[in-house]
């Protein structure tokens, strides 16, 4: 074969297989479209169904088609729940209940996608059952850390008992993986039981990530009982626990956090600074007018910035600090007191 062959016969086939692929593509994208139009119909007809329970109808029959989607329902169920409340809530749940959803949703655990396994344990938080809890705490023992998460979440909502302890247990070992949504989780937990979580952050085998979202459900808490070990914690060695630390006192509005907050605004580190400043200005500790004035010379801009809103926050005496340093020059302290004042309208 010639040279000009070989180009002529490499060209077709490359125009061959570009054809190809486009033809594949686009009946992807055909049948893609196919099954969503196929779904959102199908969500149209559940959500009417599910609309015929509230006003009383017998829907069991235009229902039965689509109890076996396990998917399809927890979806569909979820989203209306959420805009149902009272006897009408209580009157959809026991239909479905008659119809098995609530089986259907159990017996999708540990089979098809992680979408839809999600999907079906987020819904089984509102068929509580003896049943549904054997099946949660299943999933939550042996199947992979965000599934796990997702059914401790839902044994949560519905009203079961879950550890703090265990669930920080399974994060140190790997179980549960860090994520923003384990930090709520935690949180939430810890609201909900703050003397758990003041034990919790007395323990010195936590990670930091692990201790700092303690510290943050504490001061969510509000519970003064945490208060001696927040300040404790606003003196340690680690930076980011020292600022959430802070952070925390500045939730719990406790003037005798004073100390702890005052000590931090000298602290070598900028992050630490700034959170004293912040949370001077939310427990409000007039006292700490003239240390705040102090930072608002300090080299990070944020800080100063912080400093000049604790002063702005602080009623007349911080607003008088504020005029003085704006009319005391021109460098960067009184730049950003005069910038706090014309924020504040003073």
């Amino acid at each position: 074969m010639g040279g000009l062959q070989l180009i002529w016969v490499t060209a077709l086939s490359l125009v061959a297989g570009a054809l190809g692929w486009m033809s594949l593509l686009i009946l992807a994208r055909l049948i893609h479209t196919r099954q969503t139009a196929r779904r959102a119909s199908d969500r149209k007809l559940v959500e009417q169904g599910l609309m015929d329970l509230v006003r009383g109808a017998n829907a069991t029959k235009p229902l039965a088609p689509y109890v076996g989607r396990a998917d399809l329902m927890a979806e569909v169920v979820l989203e209306f729940l959420a805009v149902v409340r009272g006897a009408d809530r209580d009157q959809v749940l026991a239909a479905l209940r008659r119809m098995g959803v609530d089986a259907t949703l159990r017996d999708q655990l540990g089979h098809g996608s992680m979408a839809s396994q999600l999907a079906c344990i987020d819904a089984l938080a509102v068929f509580p059952s003896v049943f549904t809890e054997r099946s949660l705490r299943q999933t939550a023992a042996a199947a992979p850390p965000r599934l796990r998460l997702a059914a401790l979440r839902s044994l949560w909502l519905s009203g079961i008992a879950v550890e703090l302890d265990s669930v920080l247990a399974d994060w140190k070992a790997g179980a549960l993986r860090h994520s923003g949504l384990l930090e709520e989780f935690v949180r939430e937990l810890v609201c909900a039981a703050p003397e758990a979580g003041l034990q919790a952050i007395r323990r010195t085998d936590l990670s930091g990530p692990m201790l700092m979202t303690l510290i943050d459900g504490v001061g969510e808490a509000g519970d003064y009982a945490a208060l001696d070990k927040l300040m404790e914690l606003a003196a340690g060695s680690d930076v980011s626990v020292r600022t959430a630390a802070l952070h925390a006192l500045g939730r719990l509005r406790h003037p005798a956090g004073g100390r702890a907050v005052a000590a931090a605004l000298r602290d070598p580190d900028w992050r630490v600074r700034q959170a004293a400043c912040k949370a001077a200005g939310d427990i409000g500790l007039a006292d700490l007018s003239e240390a705040l004035a102090a930072r608002l010379a300090d080299v990070v801009w944020t800080v100063r910035f912080q400093a000049a809103a604790a002063l702005a926050g602080g009623g007349p005496a911080g607003l008088q600090v504020l005029r003085d340093v704006a009319a005391a020059g021109s460098g960067p302290a009184s730049a950003a007191a005069a910038l706090a004042l014309a924020e504040s309208g003073a």
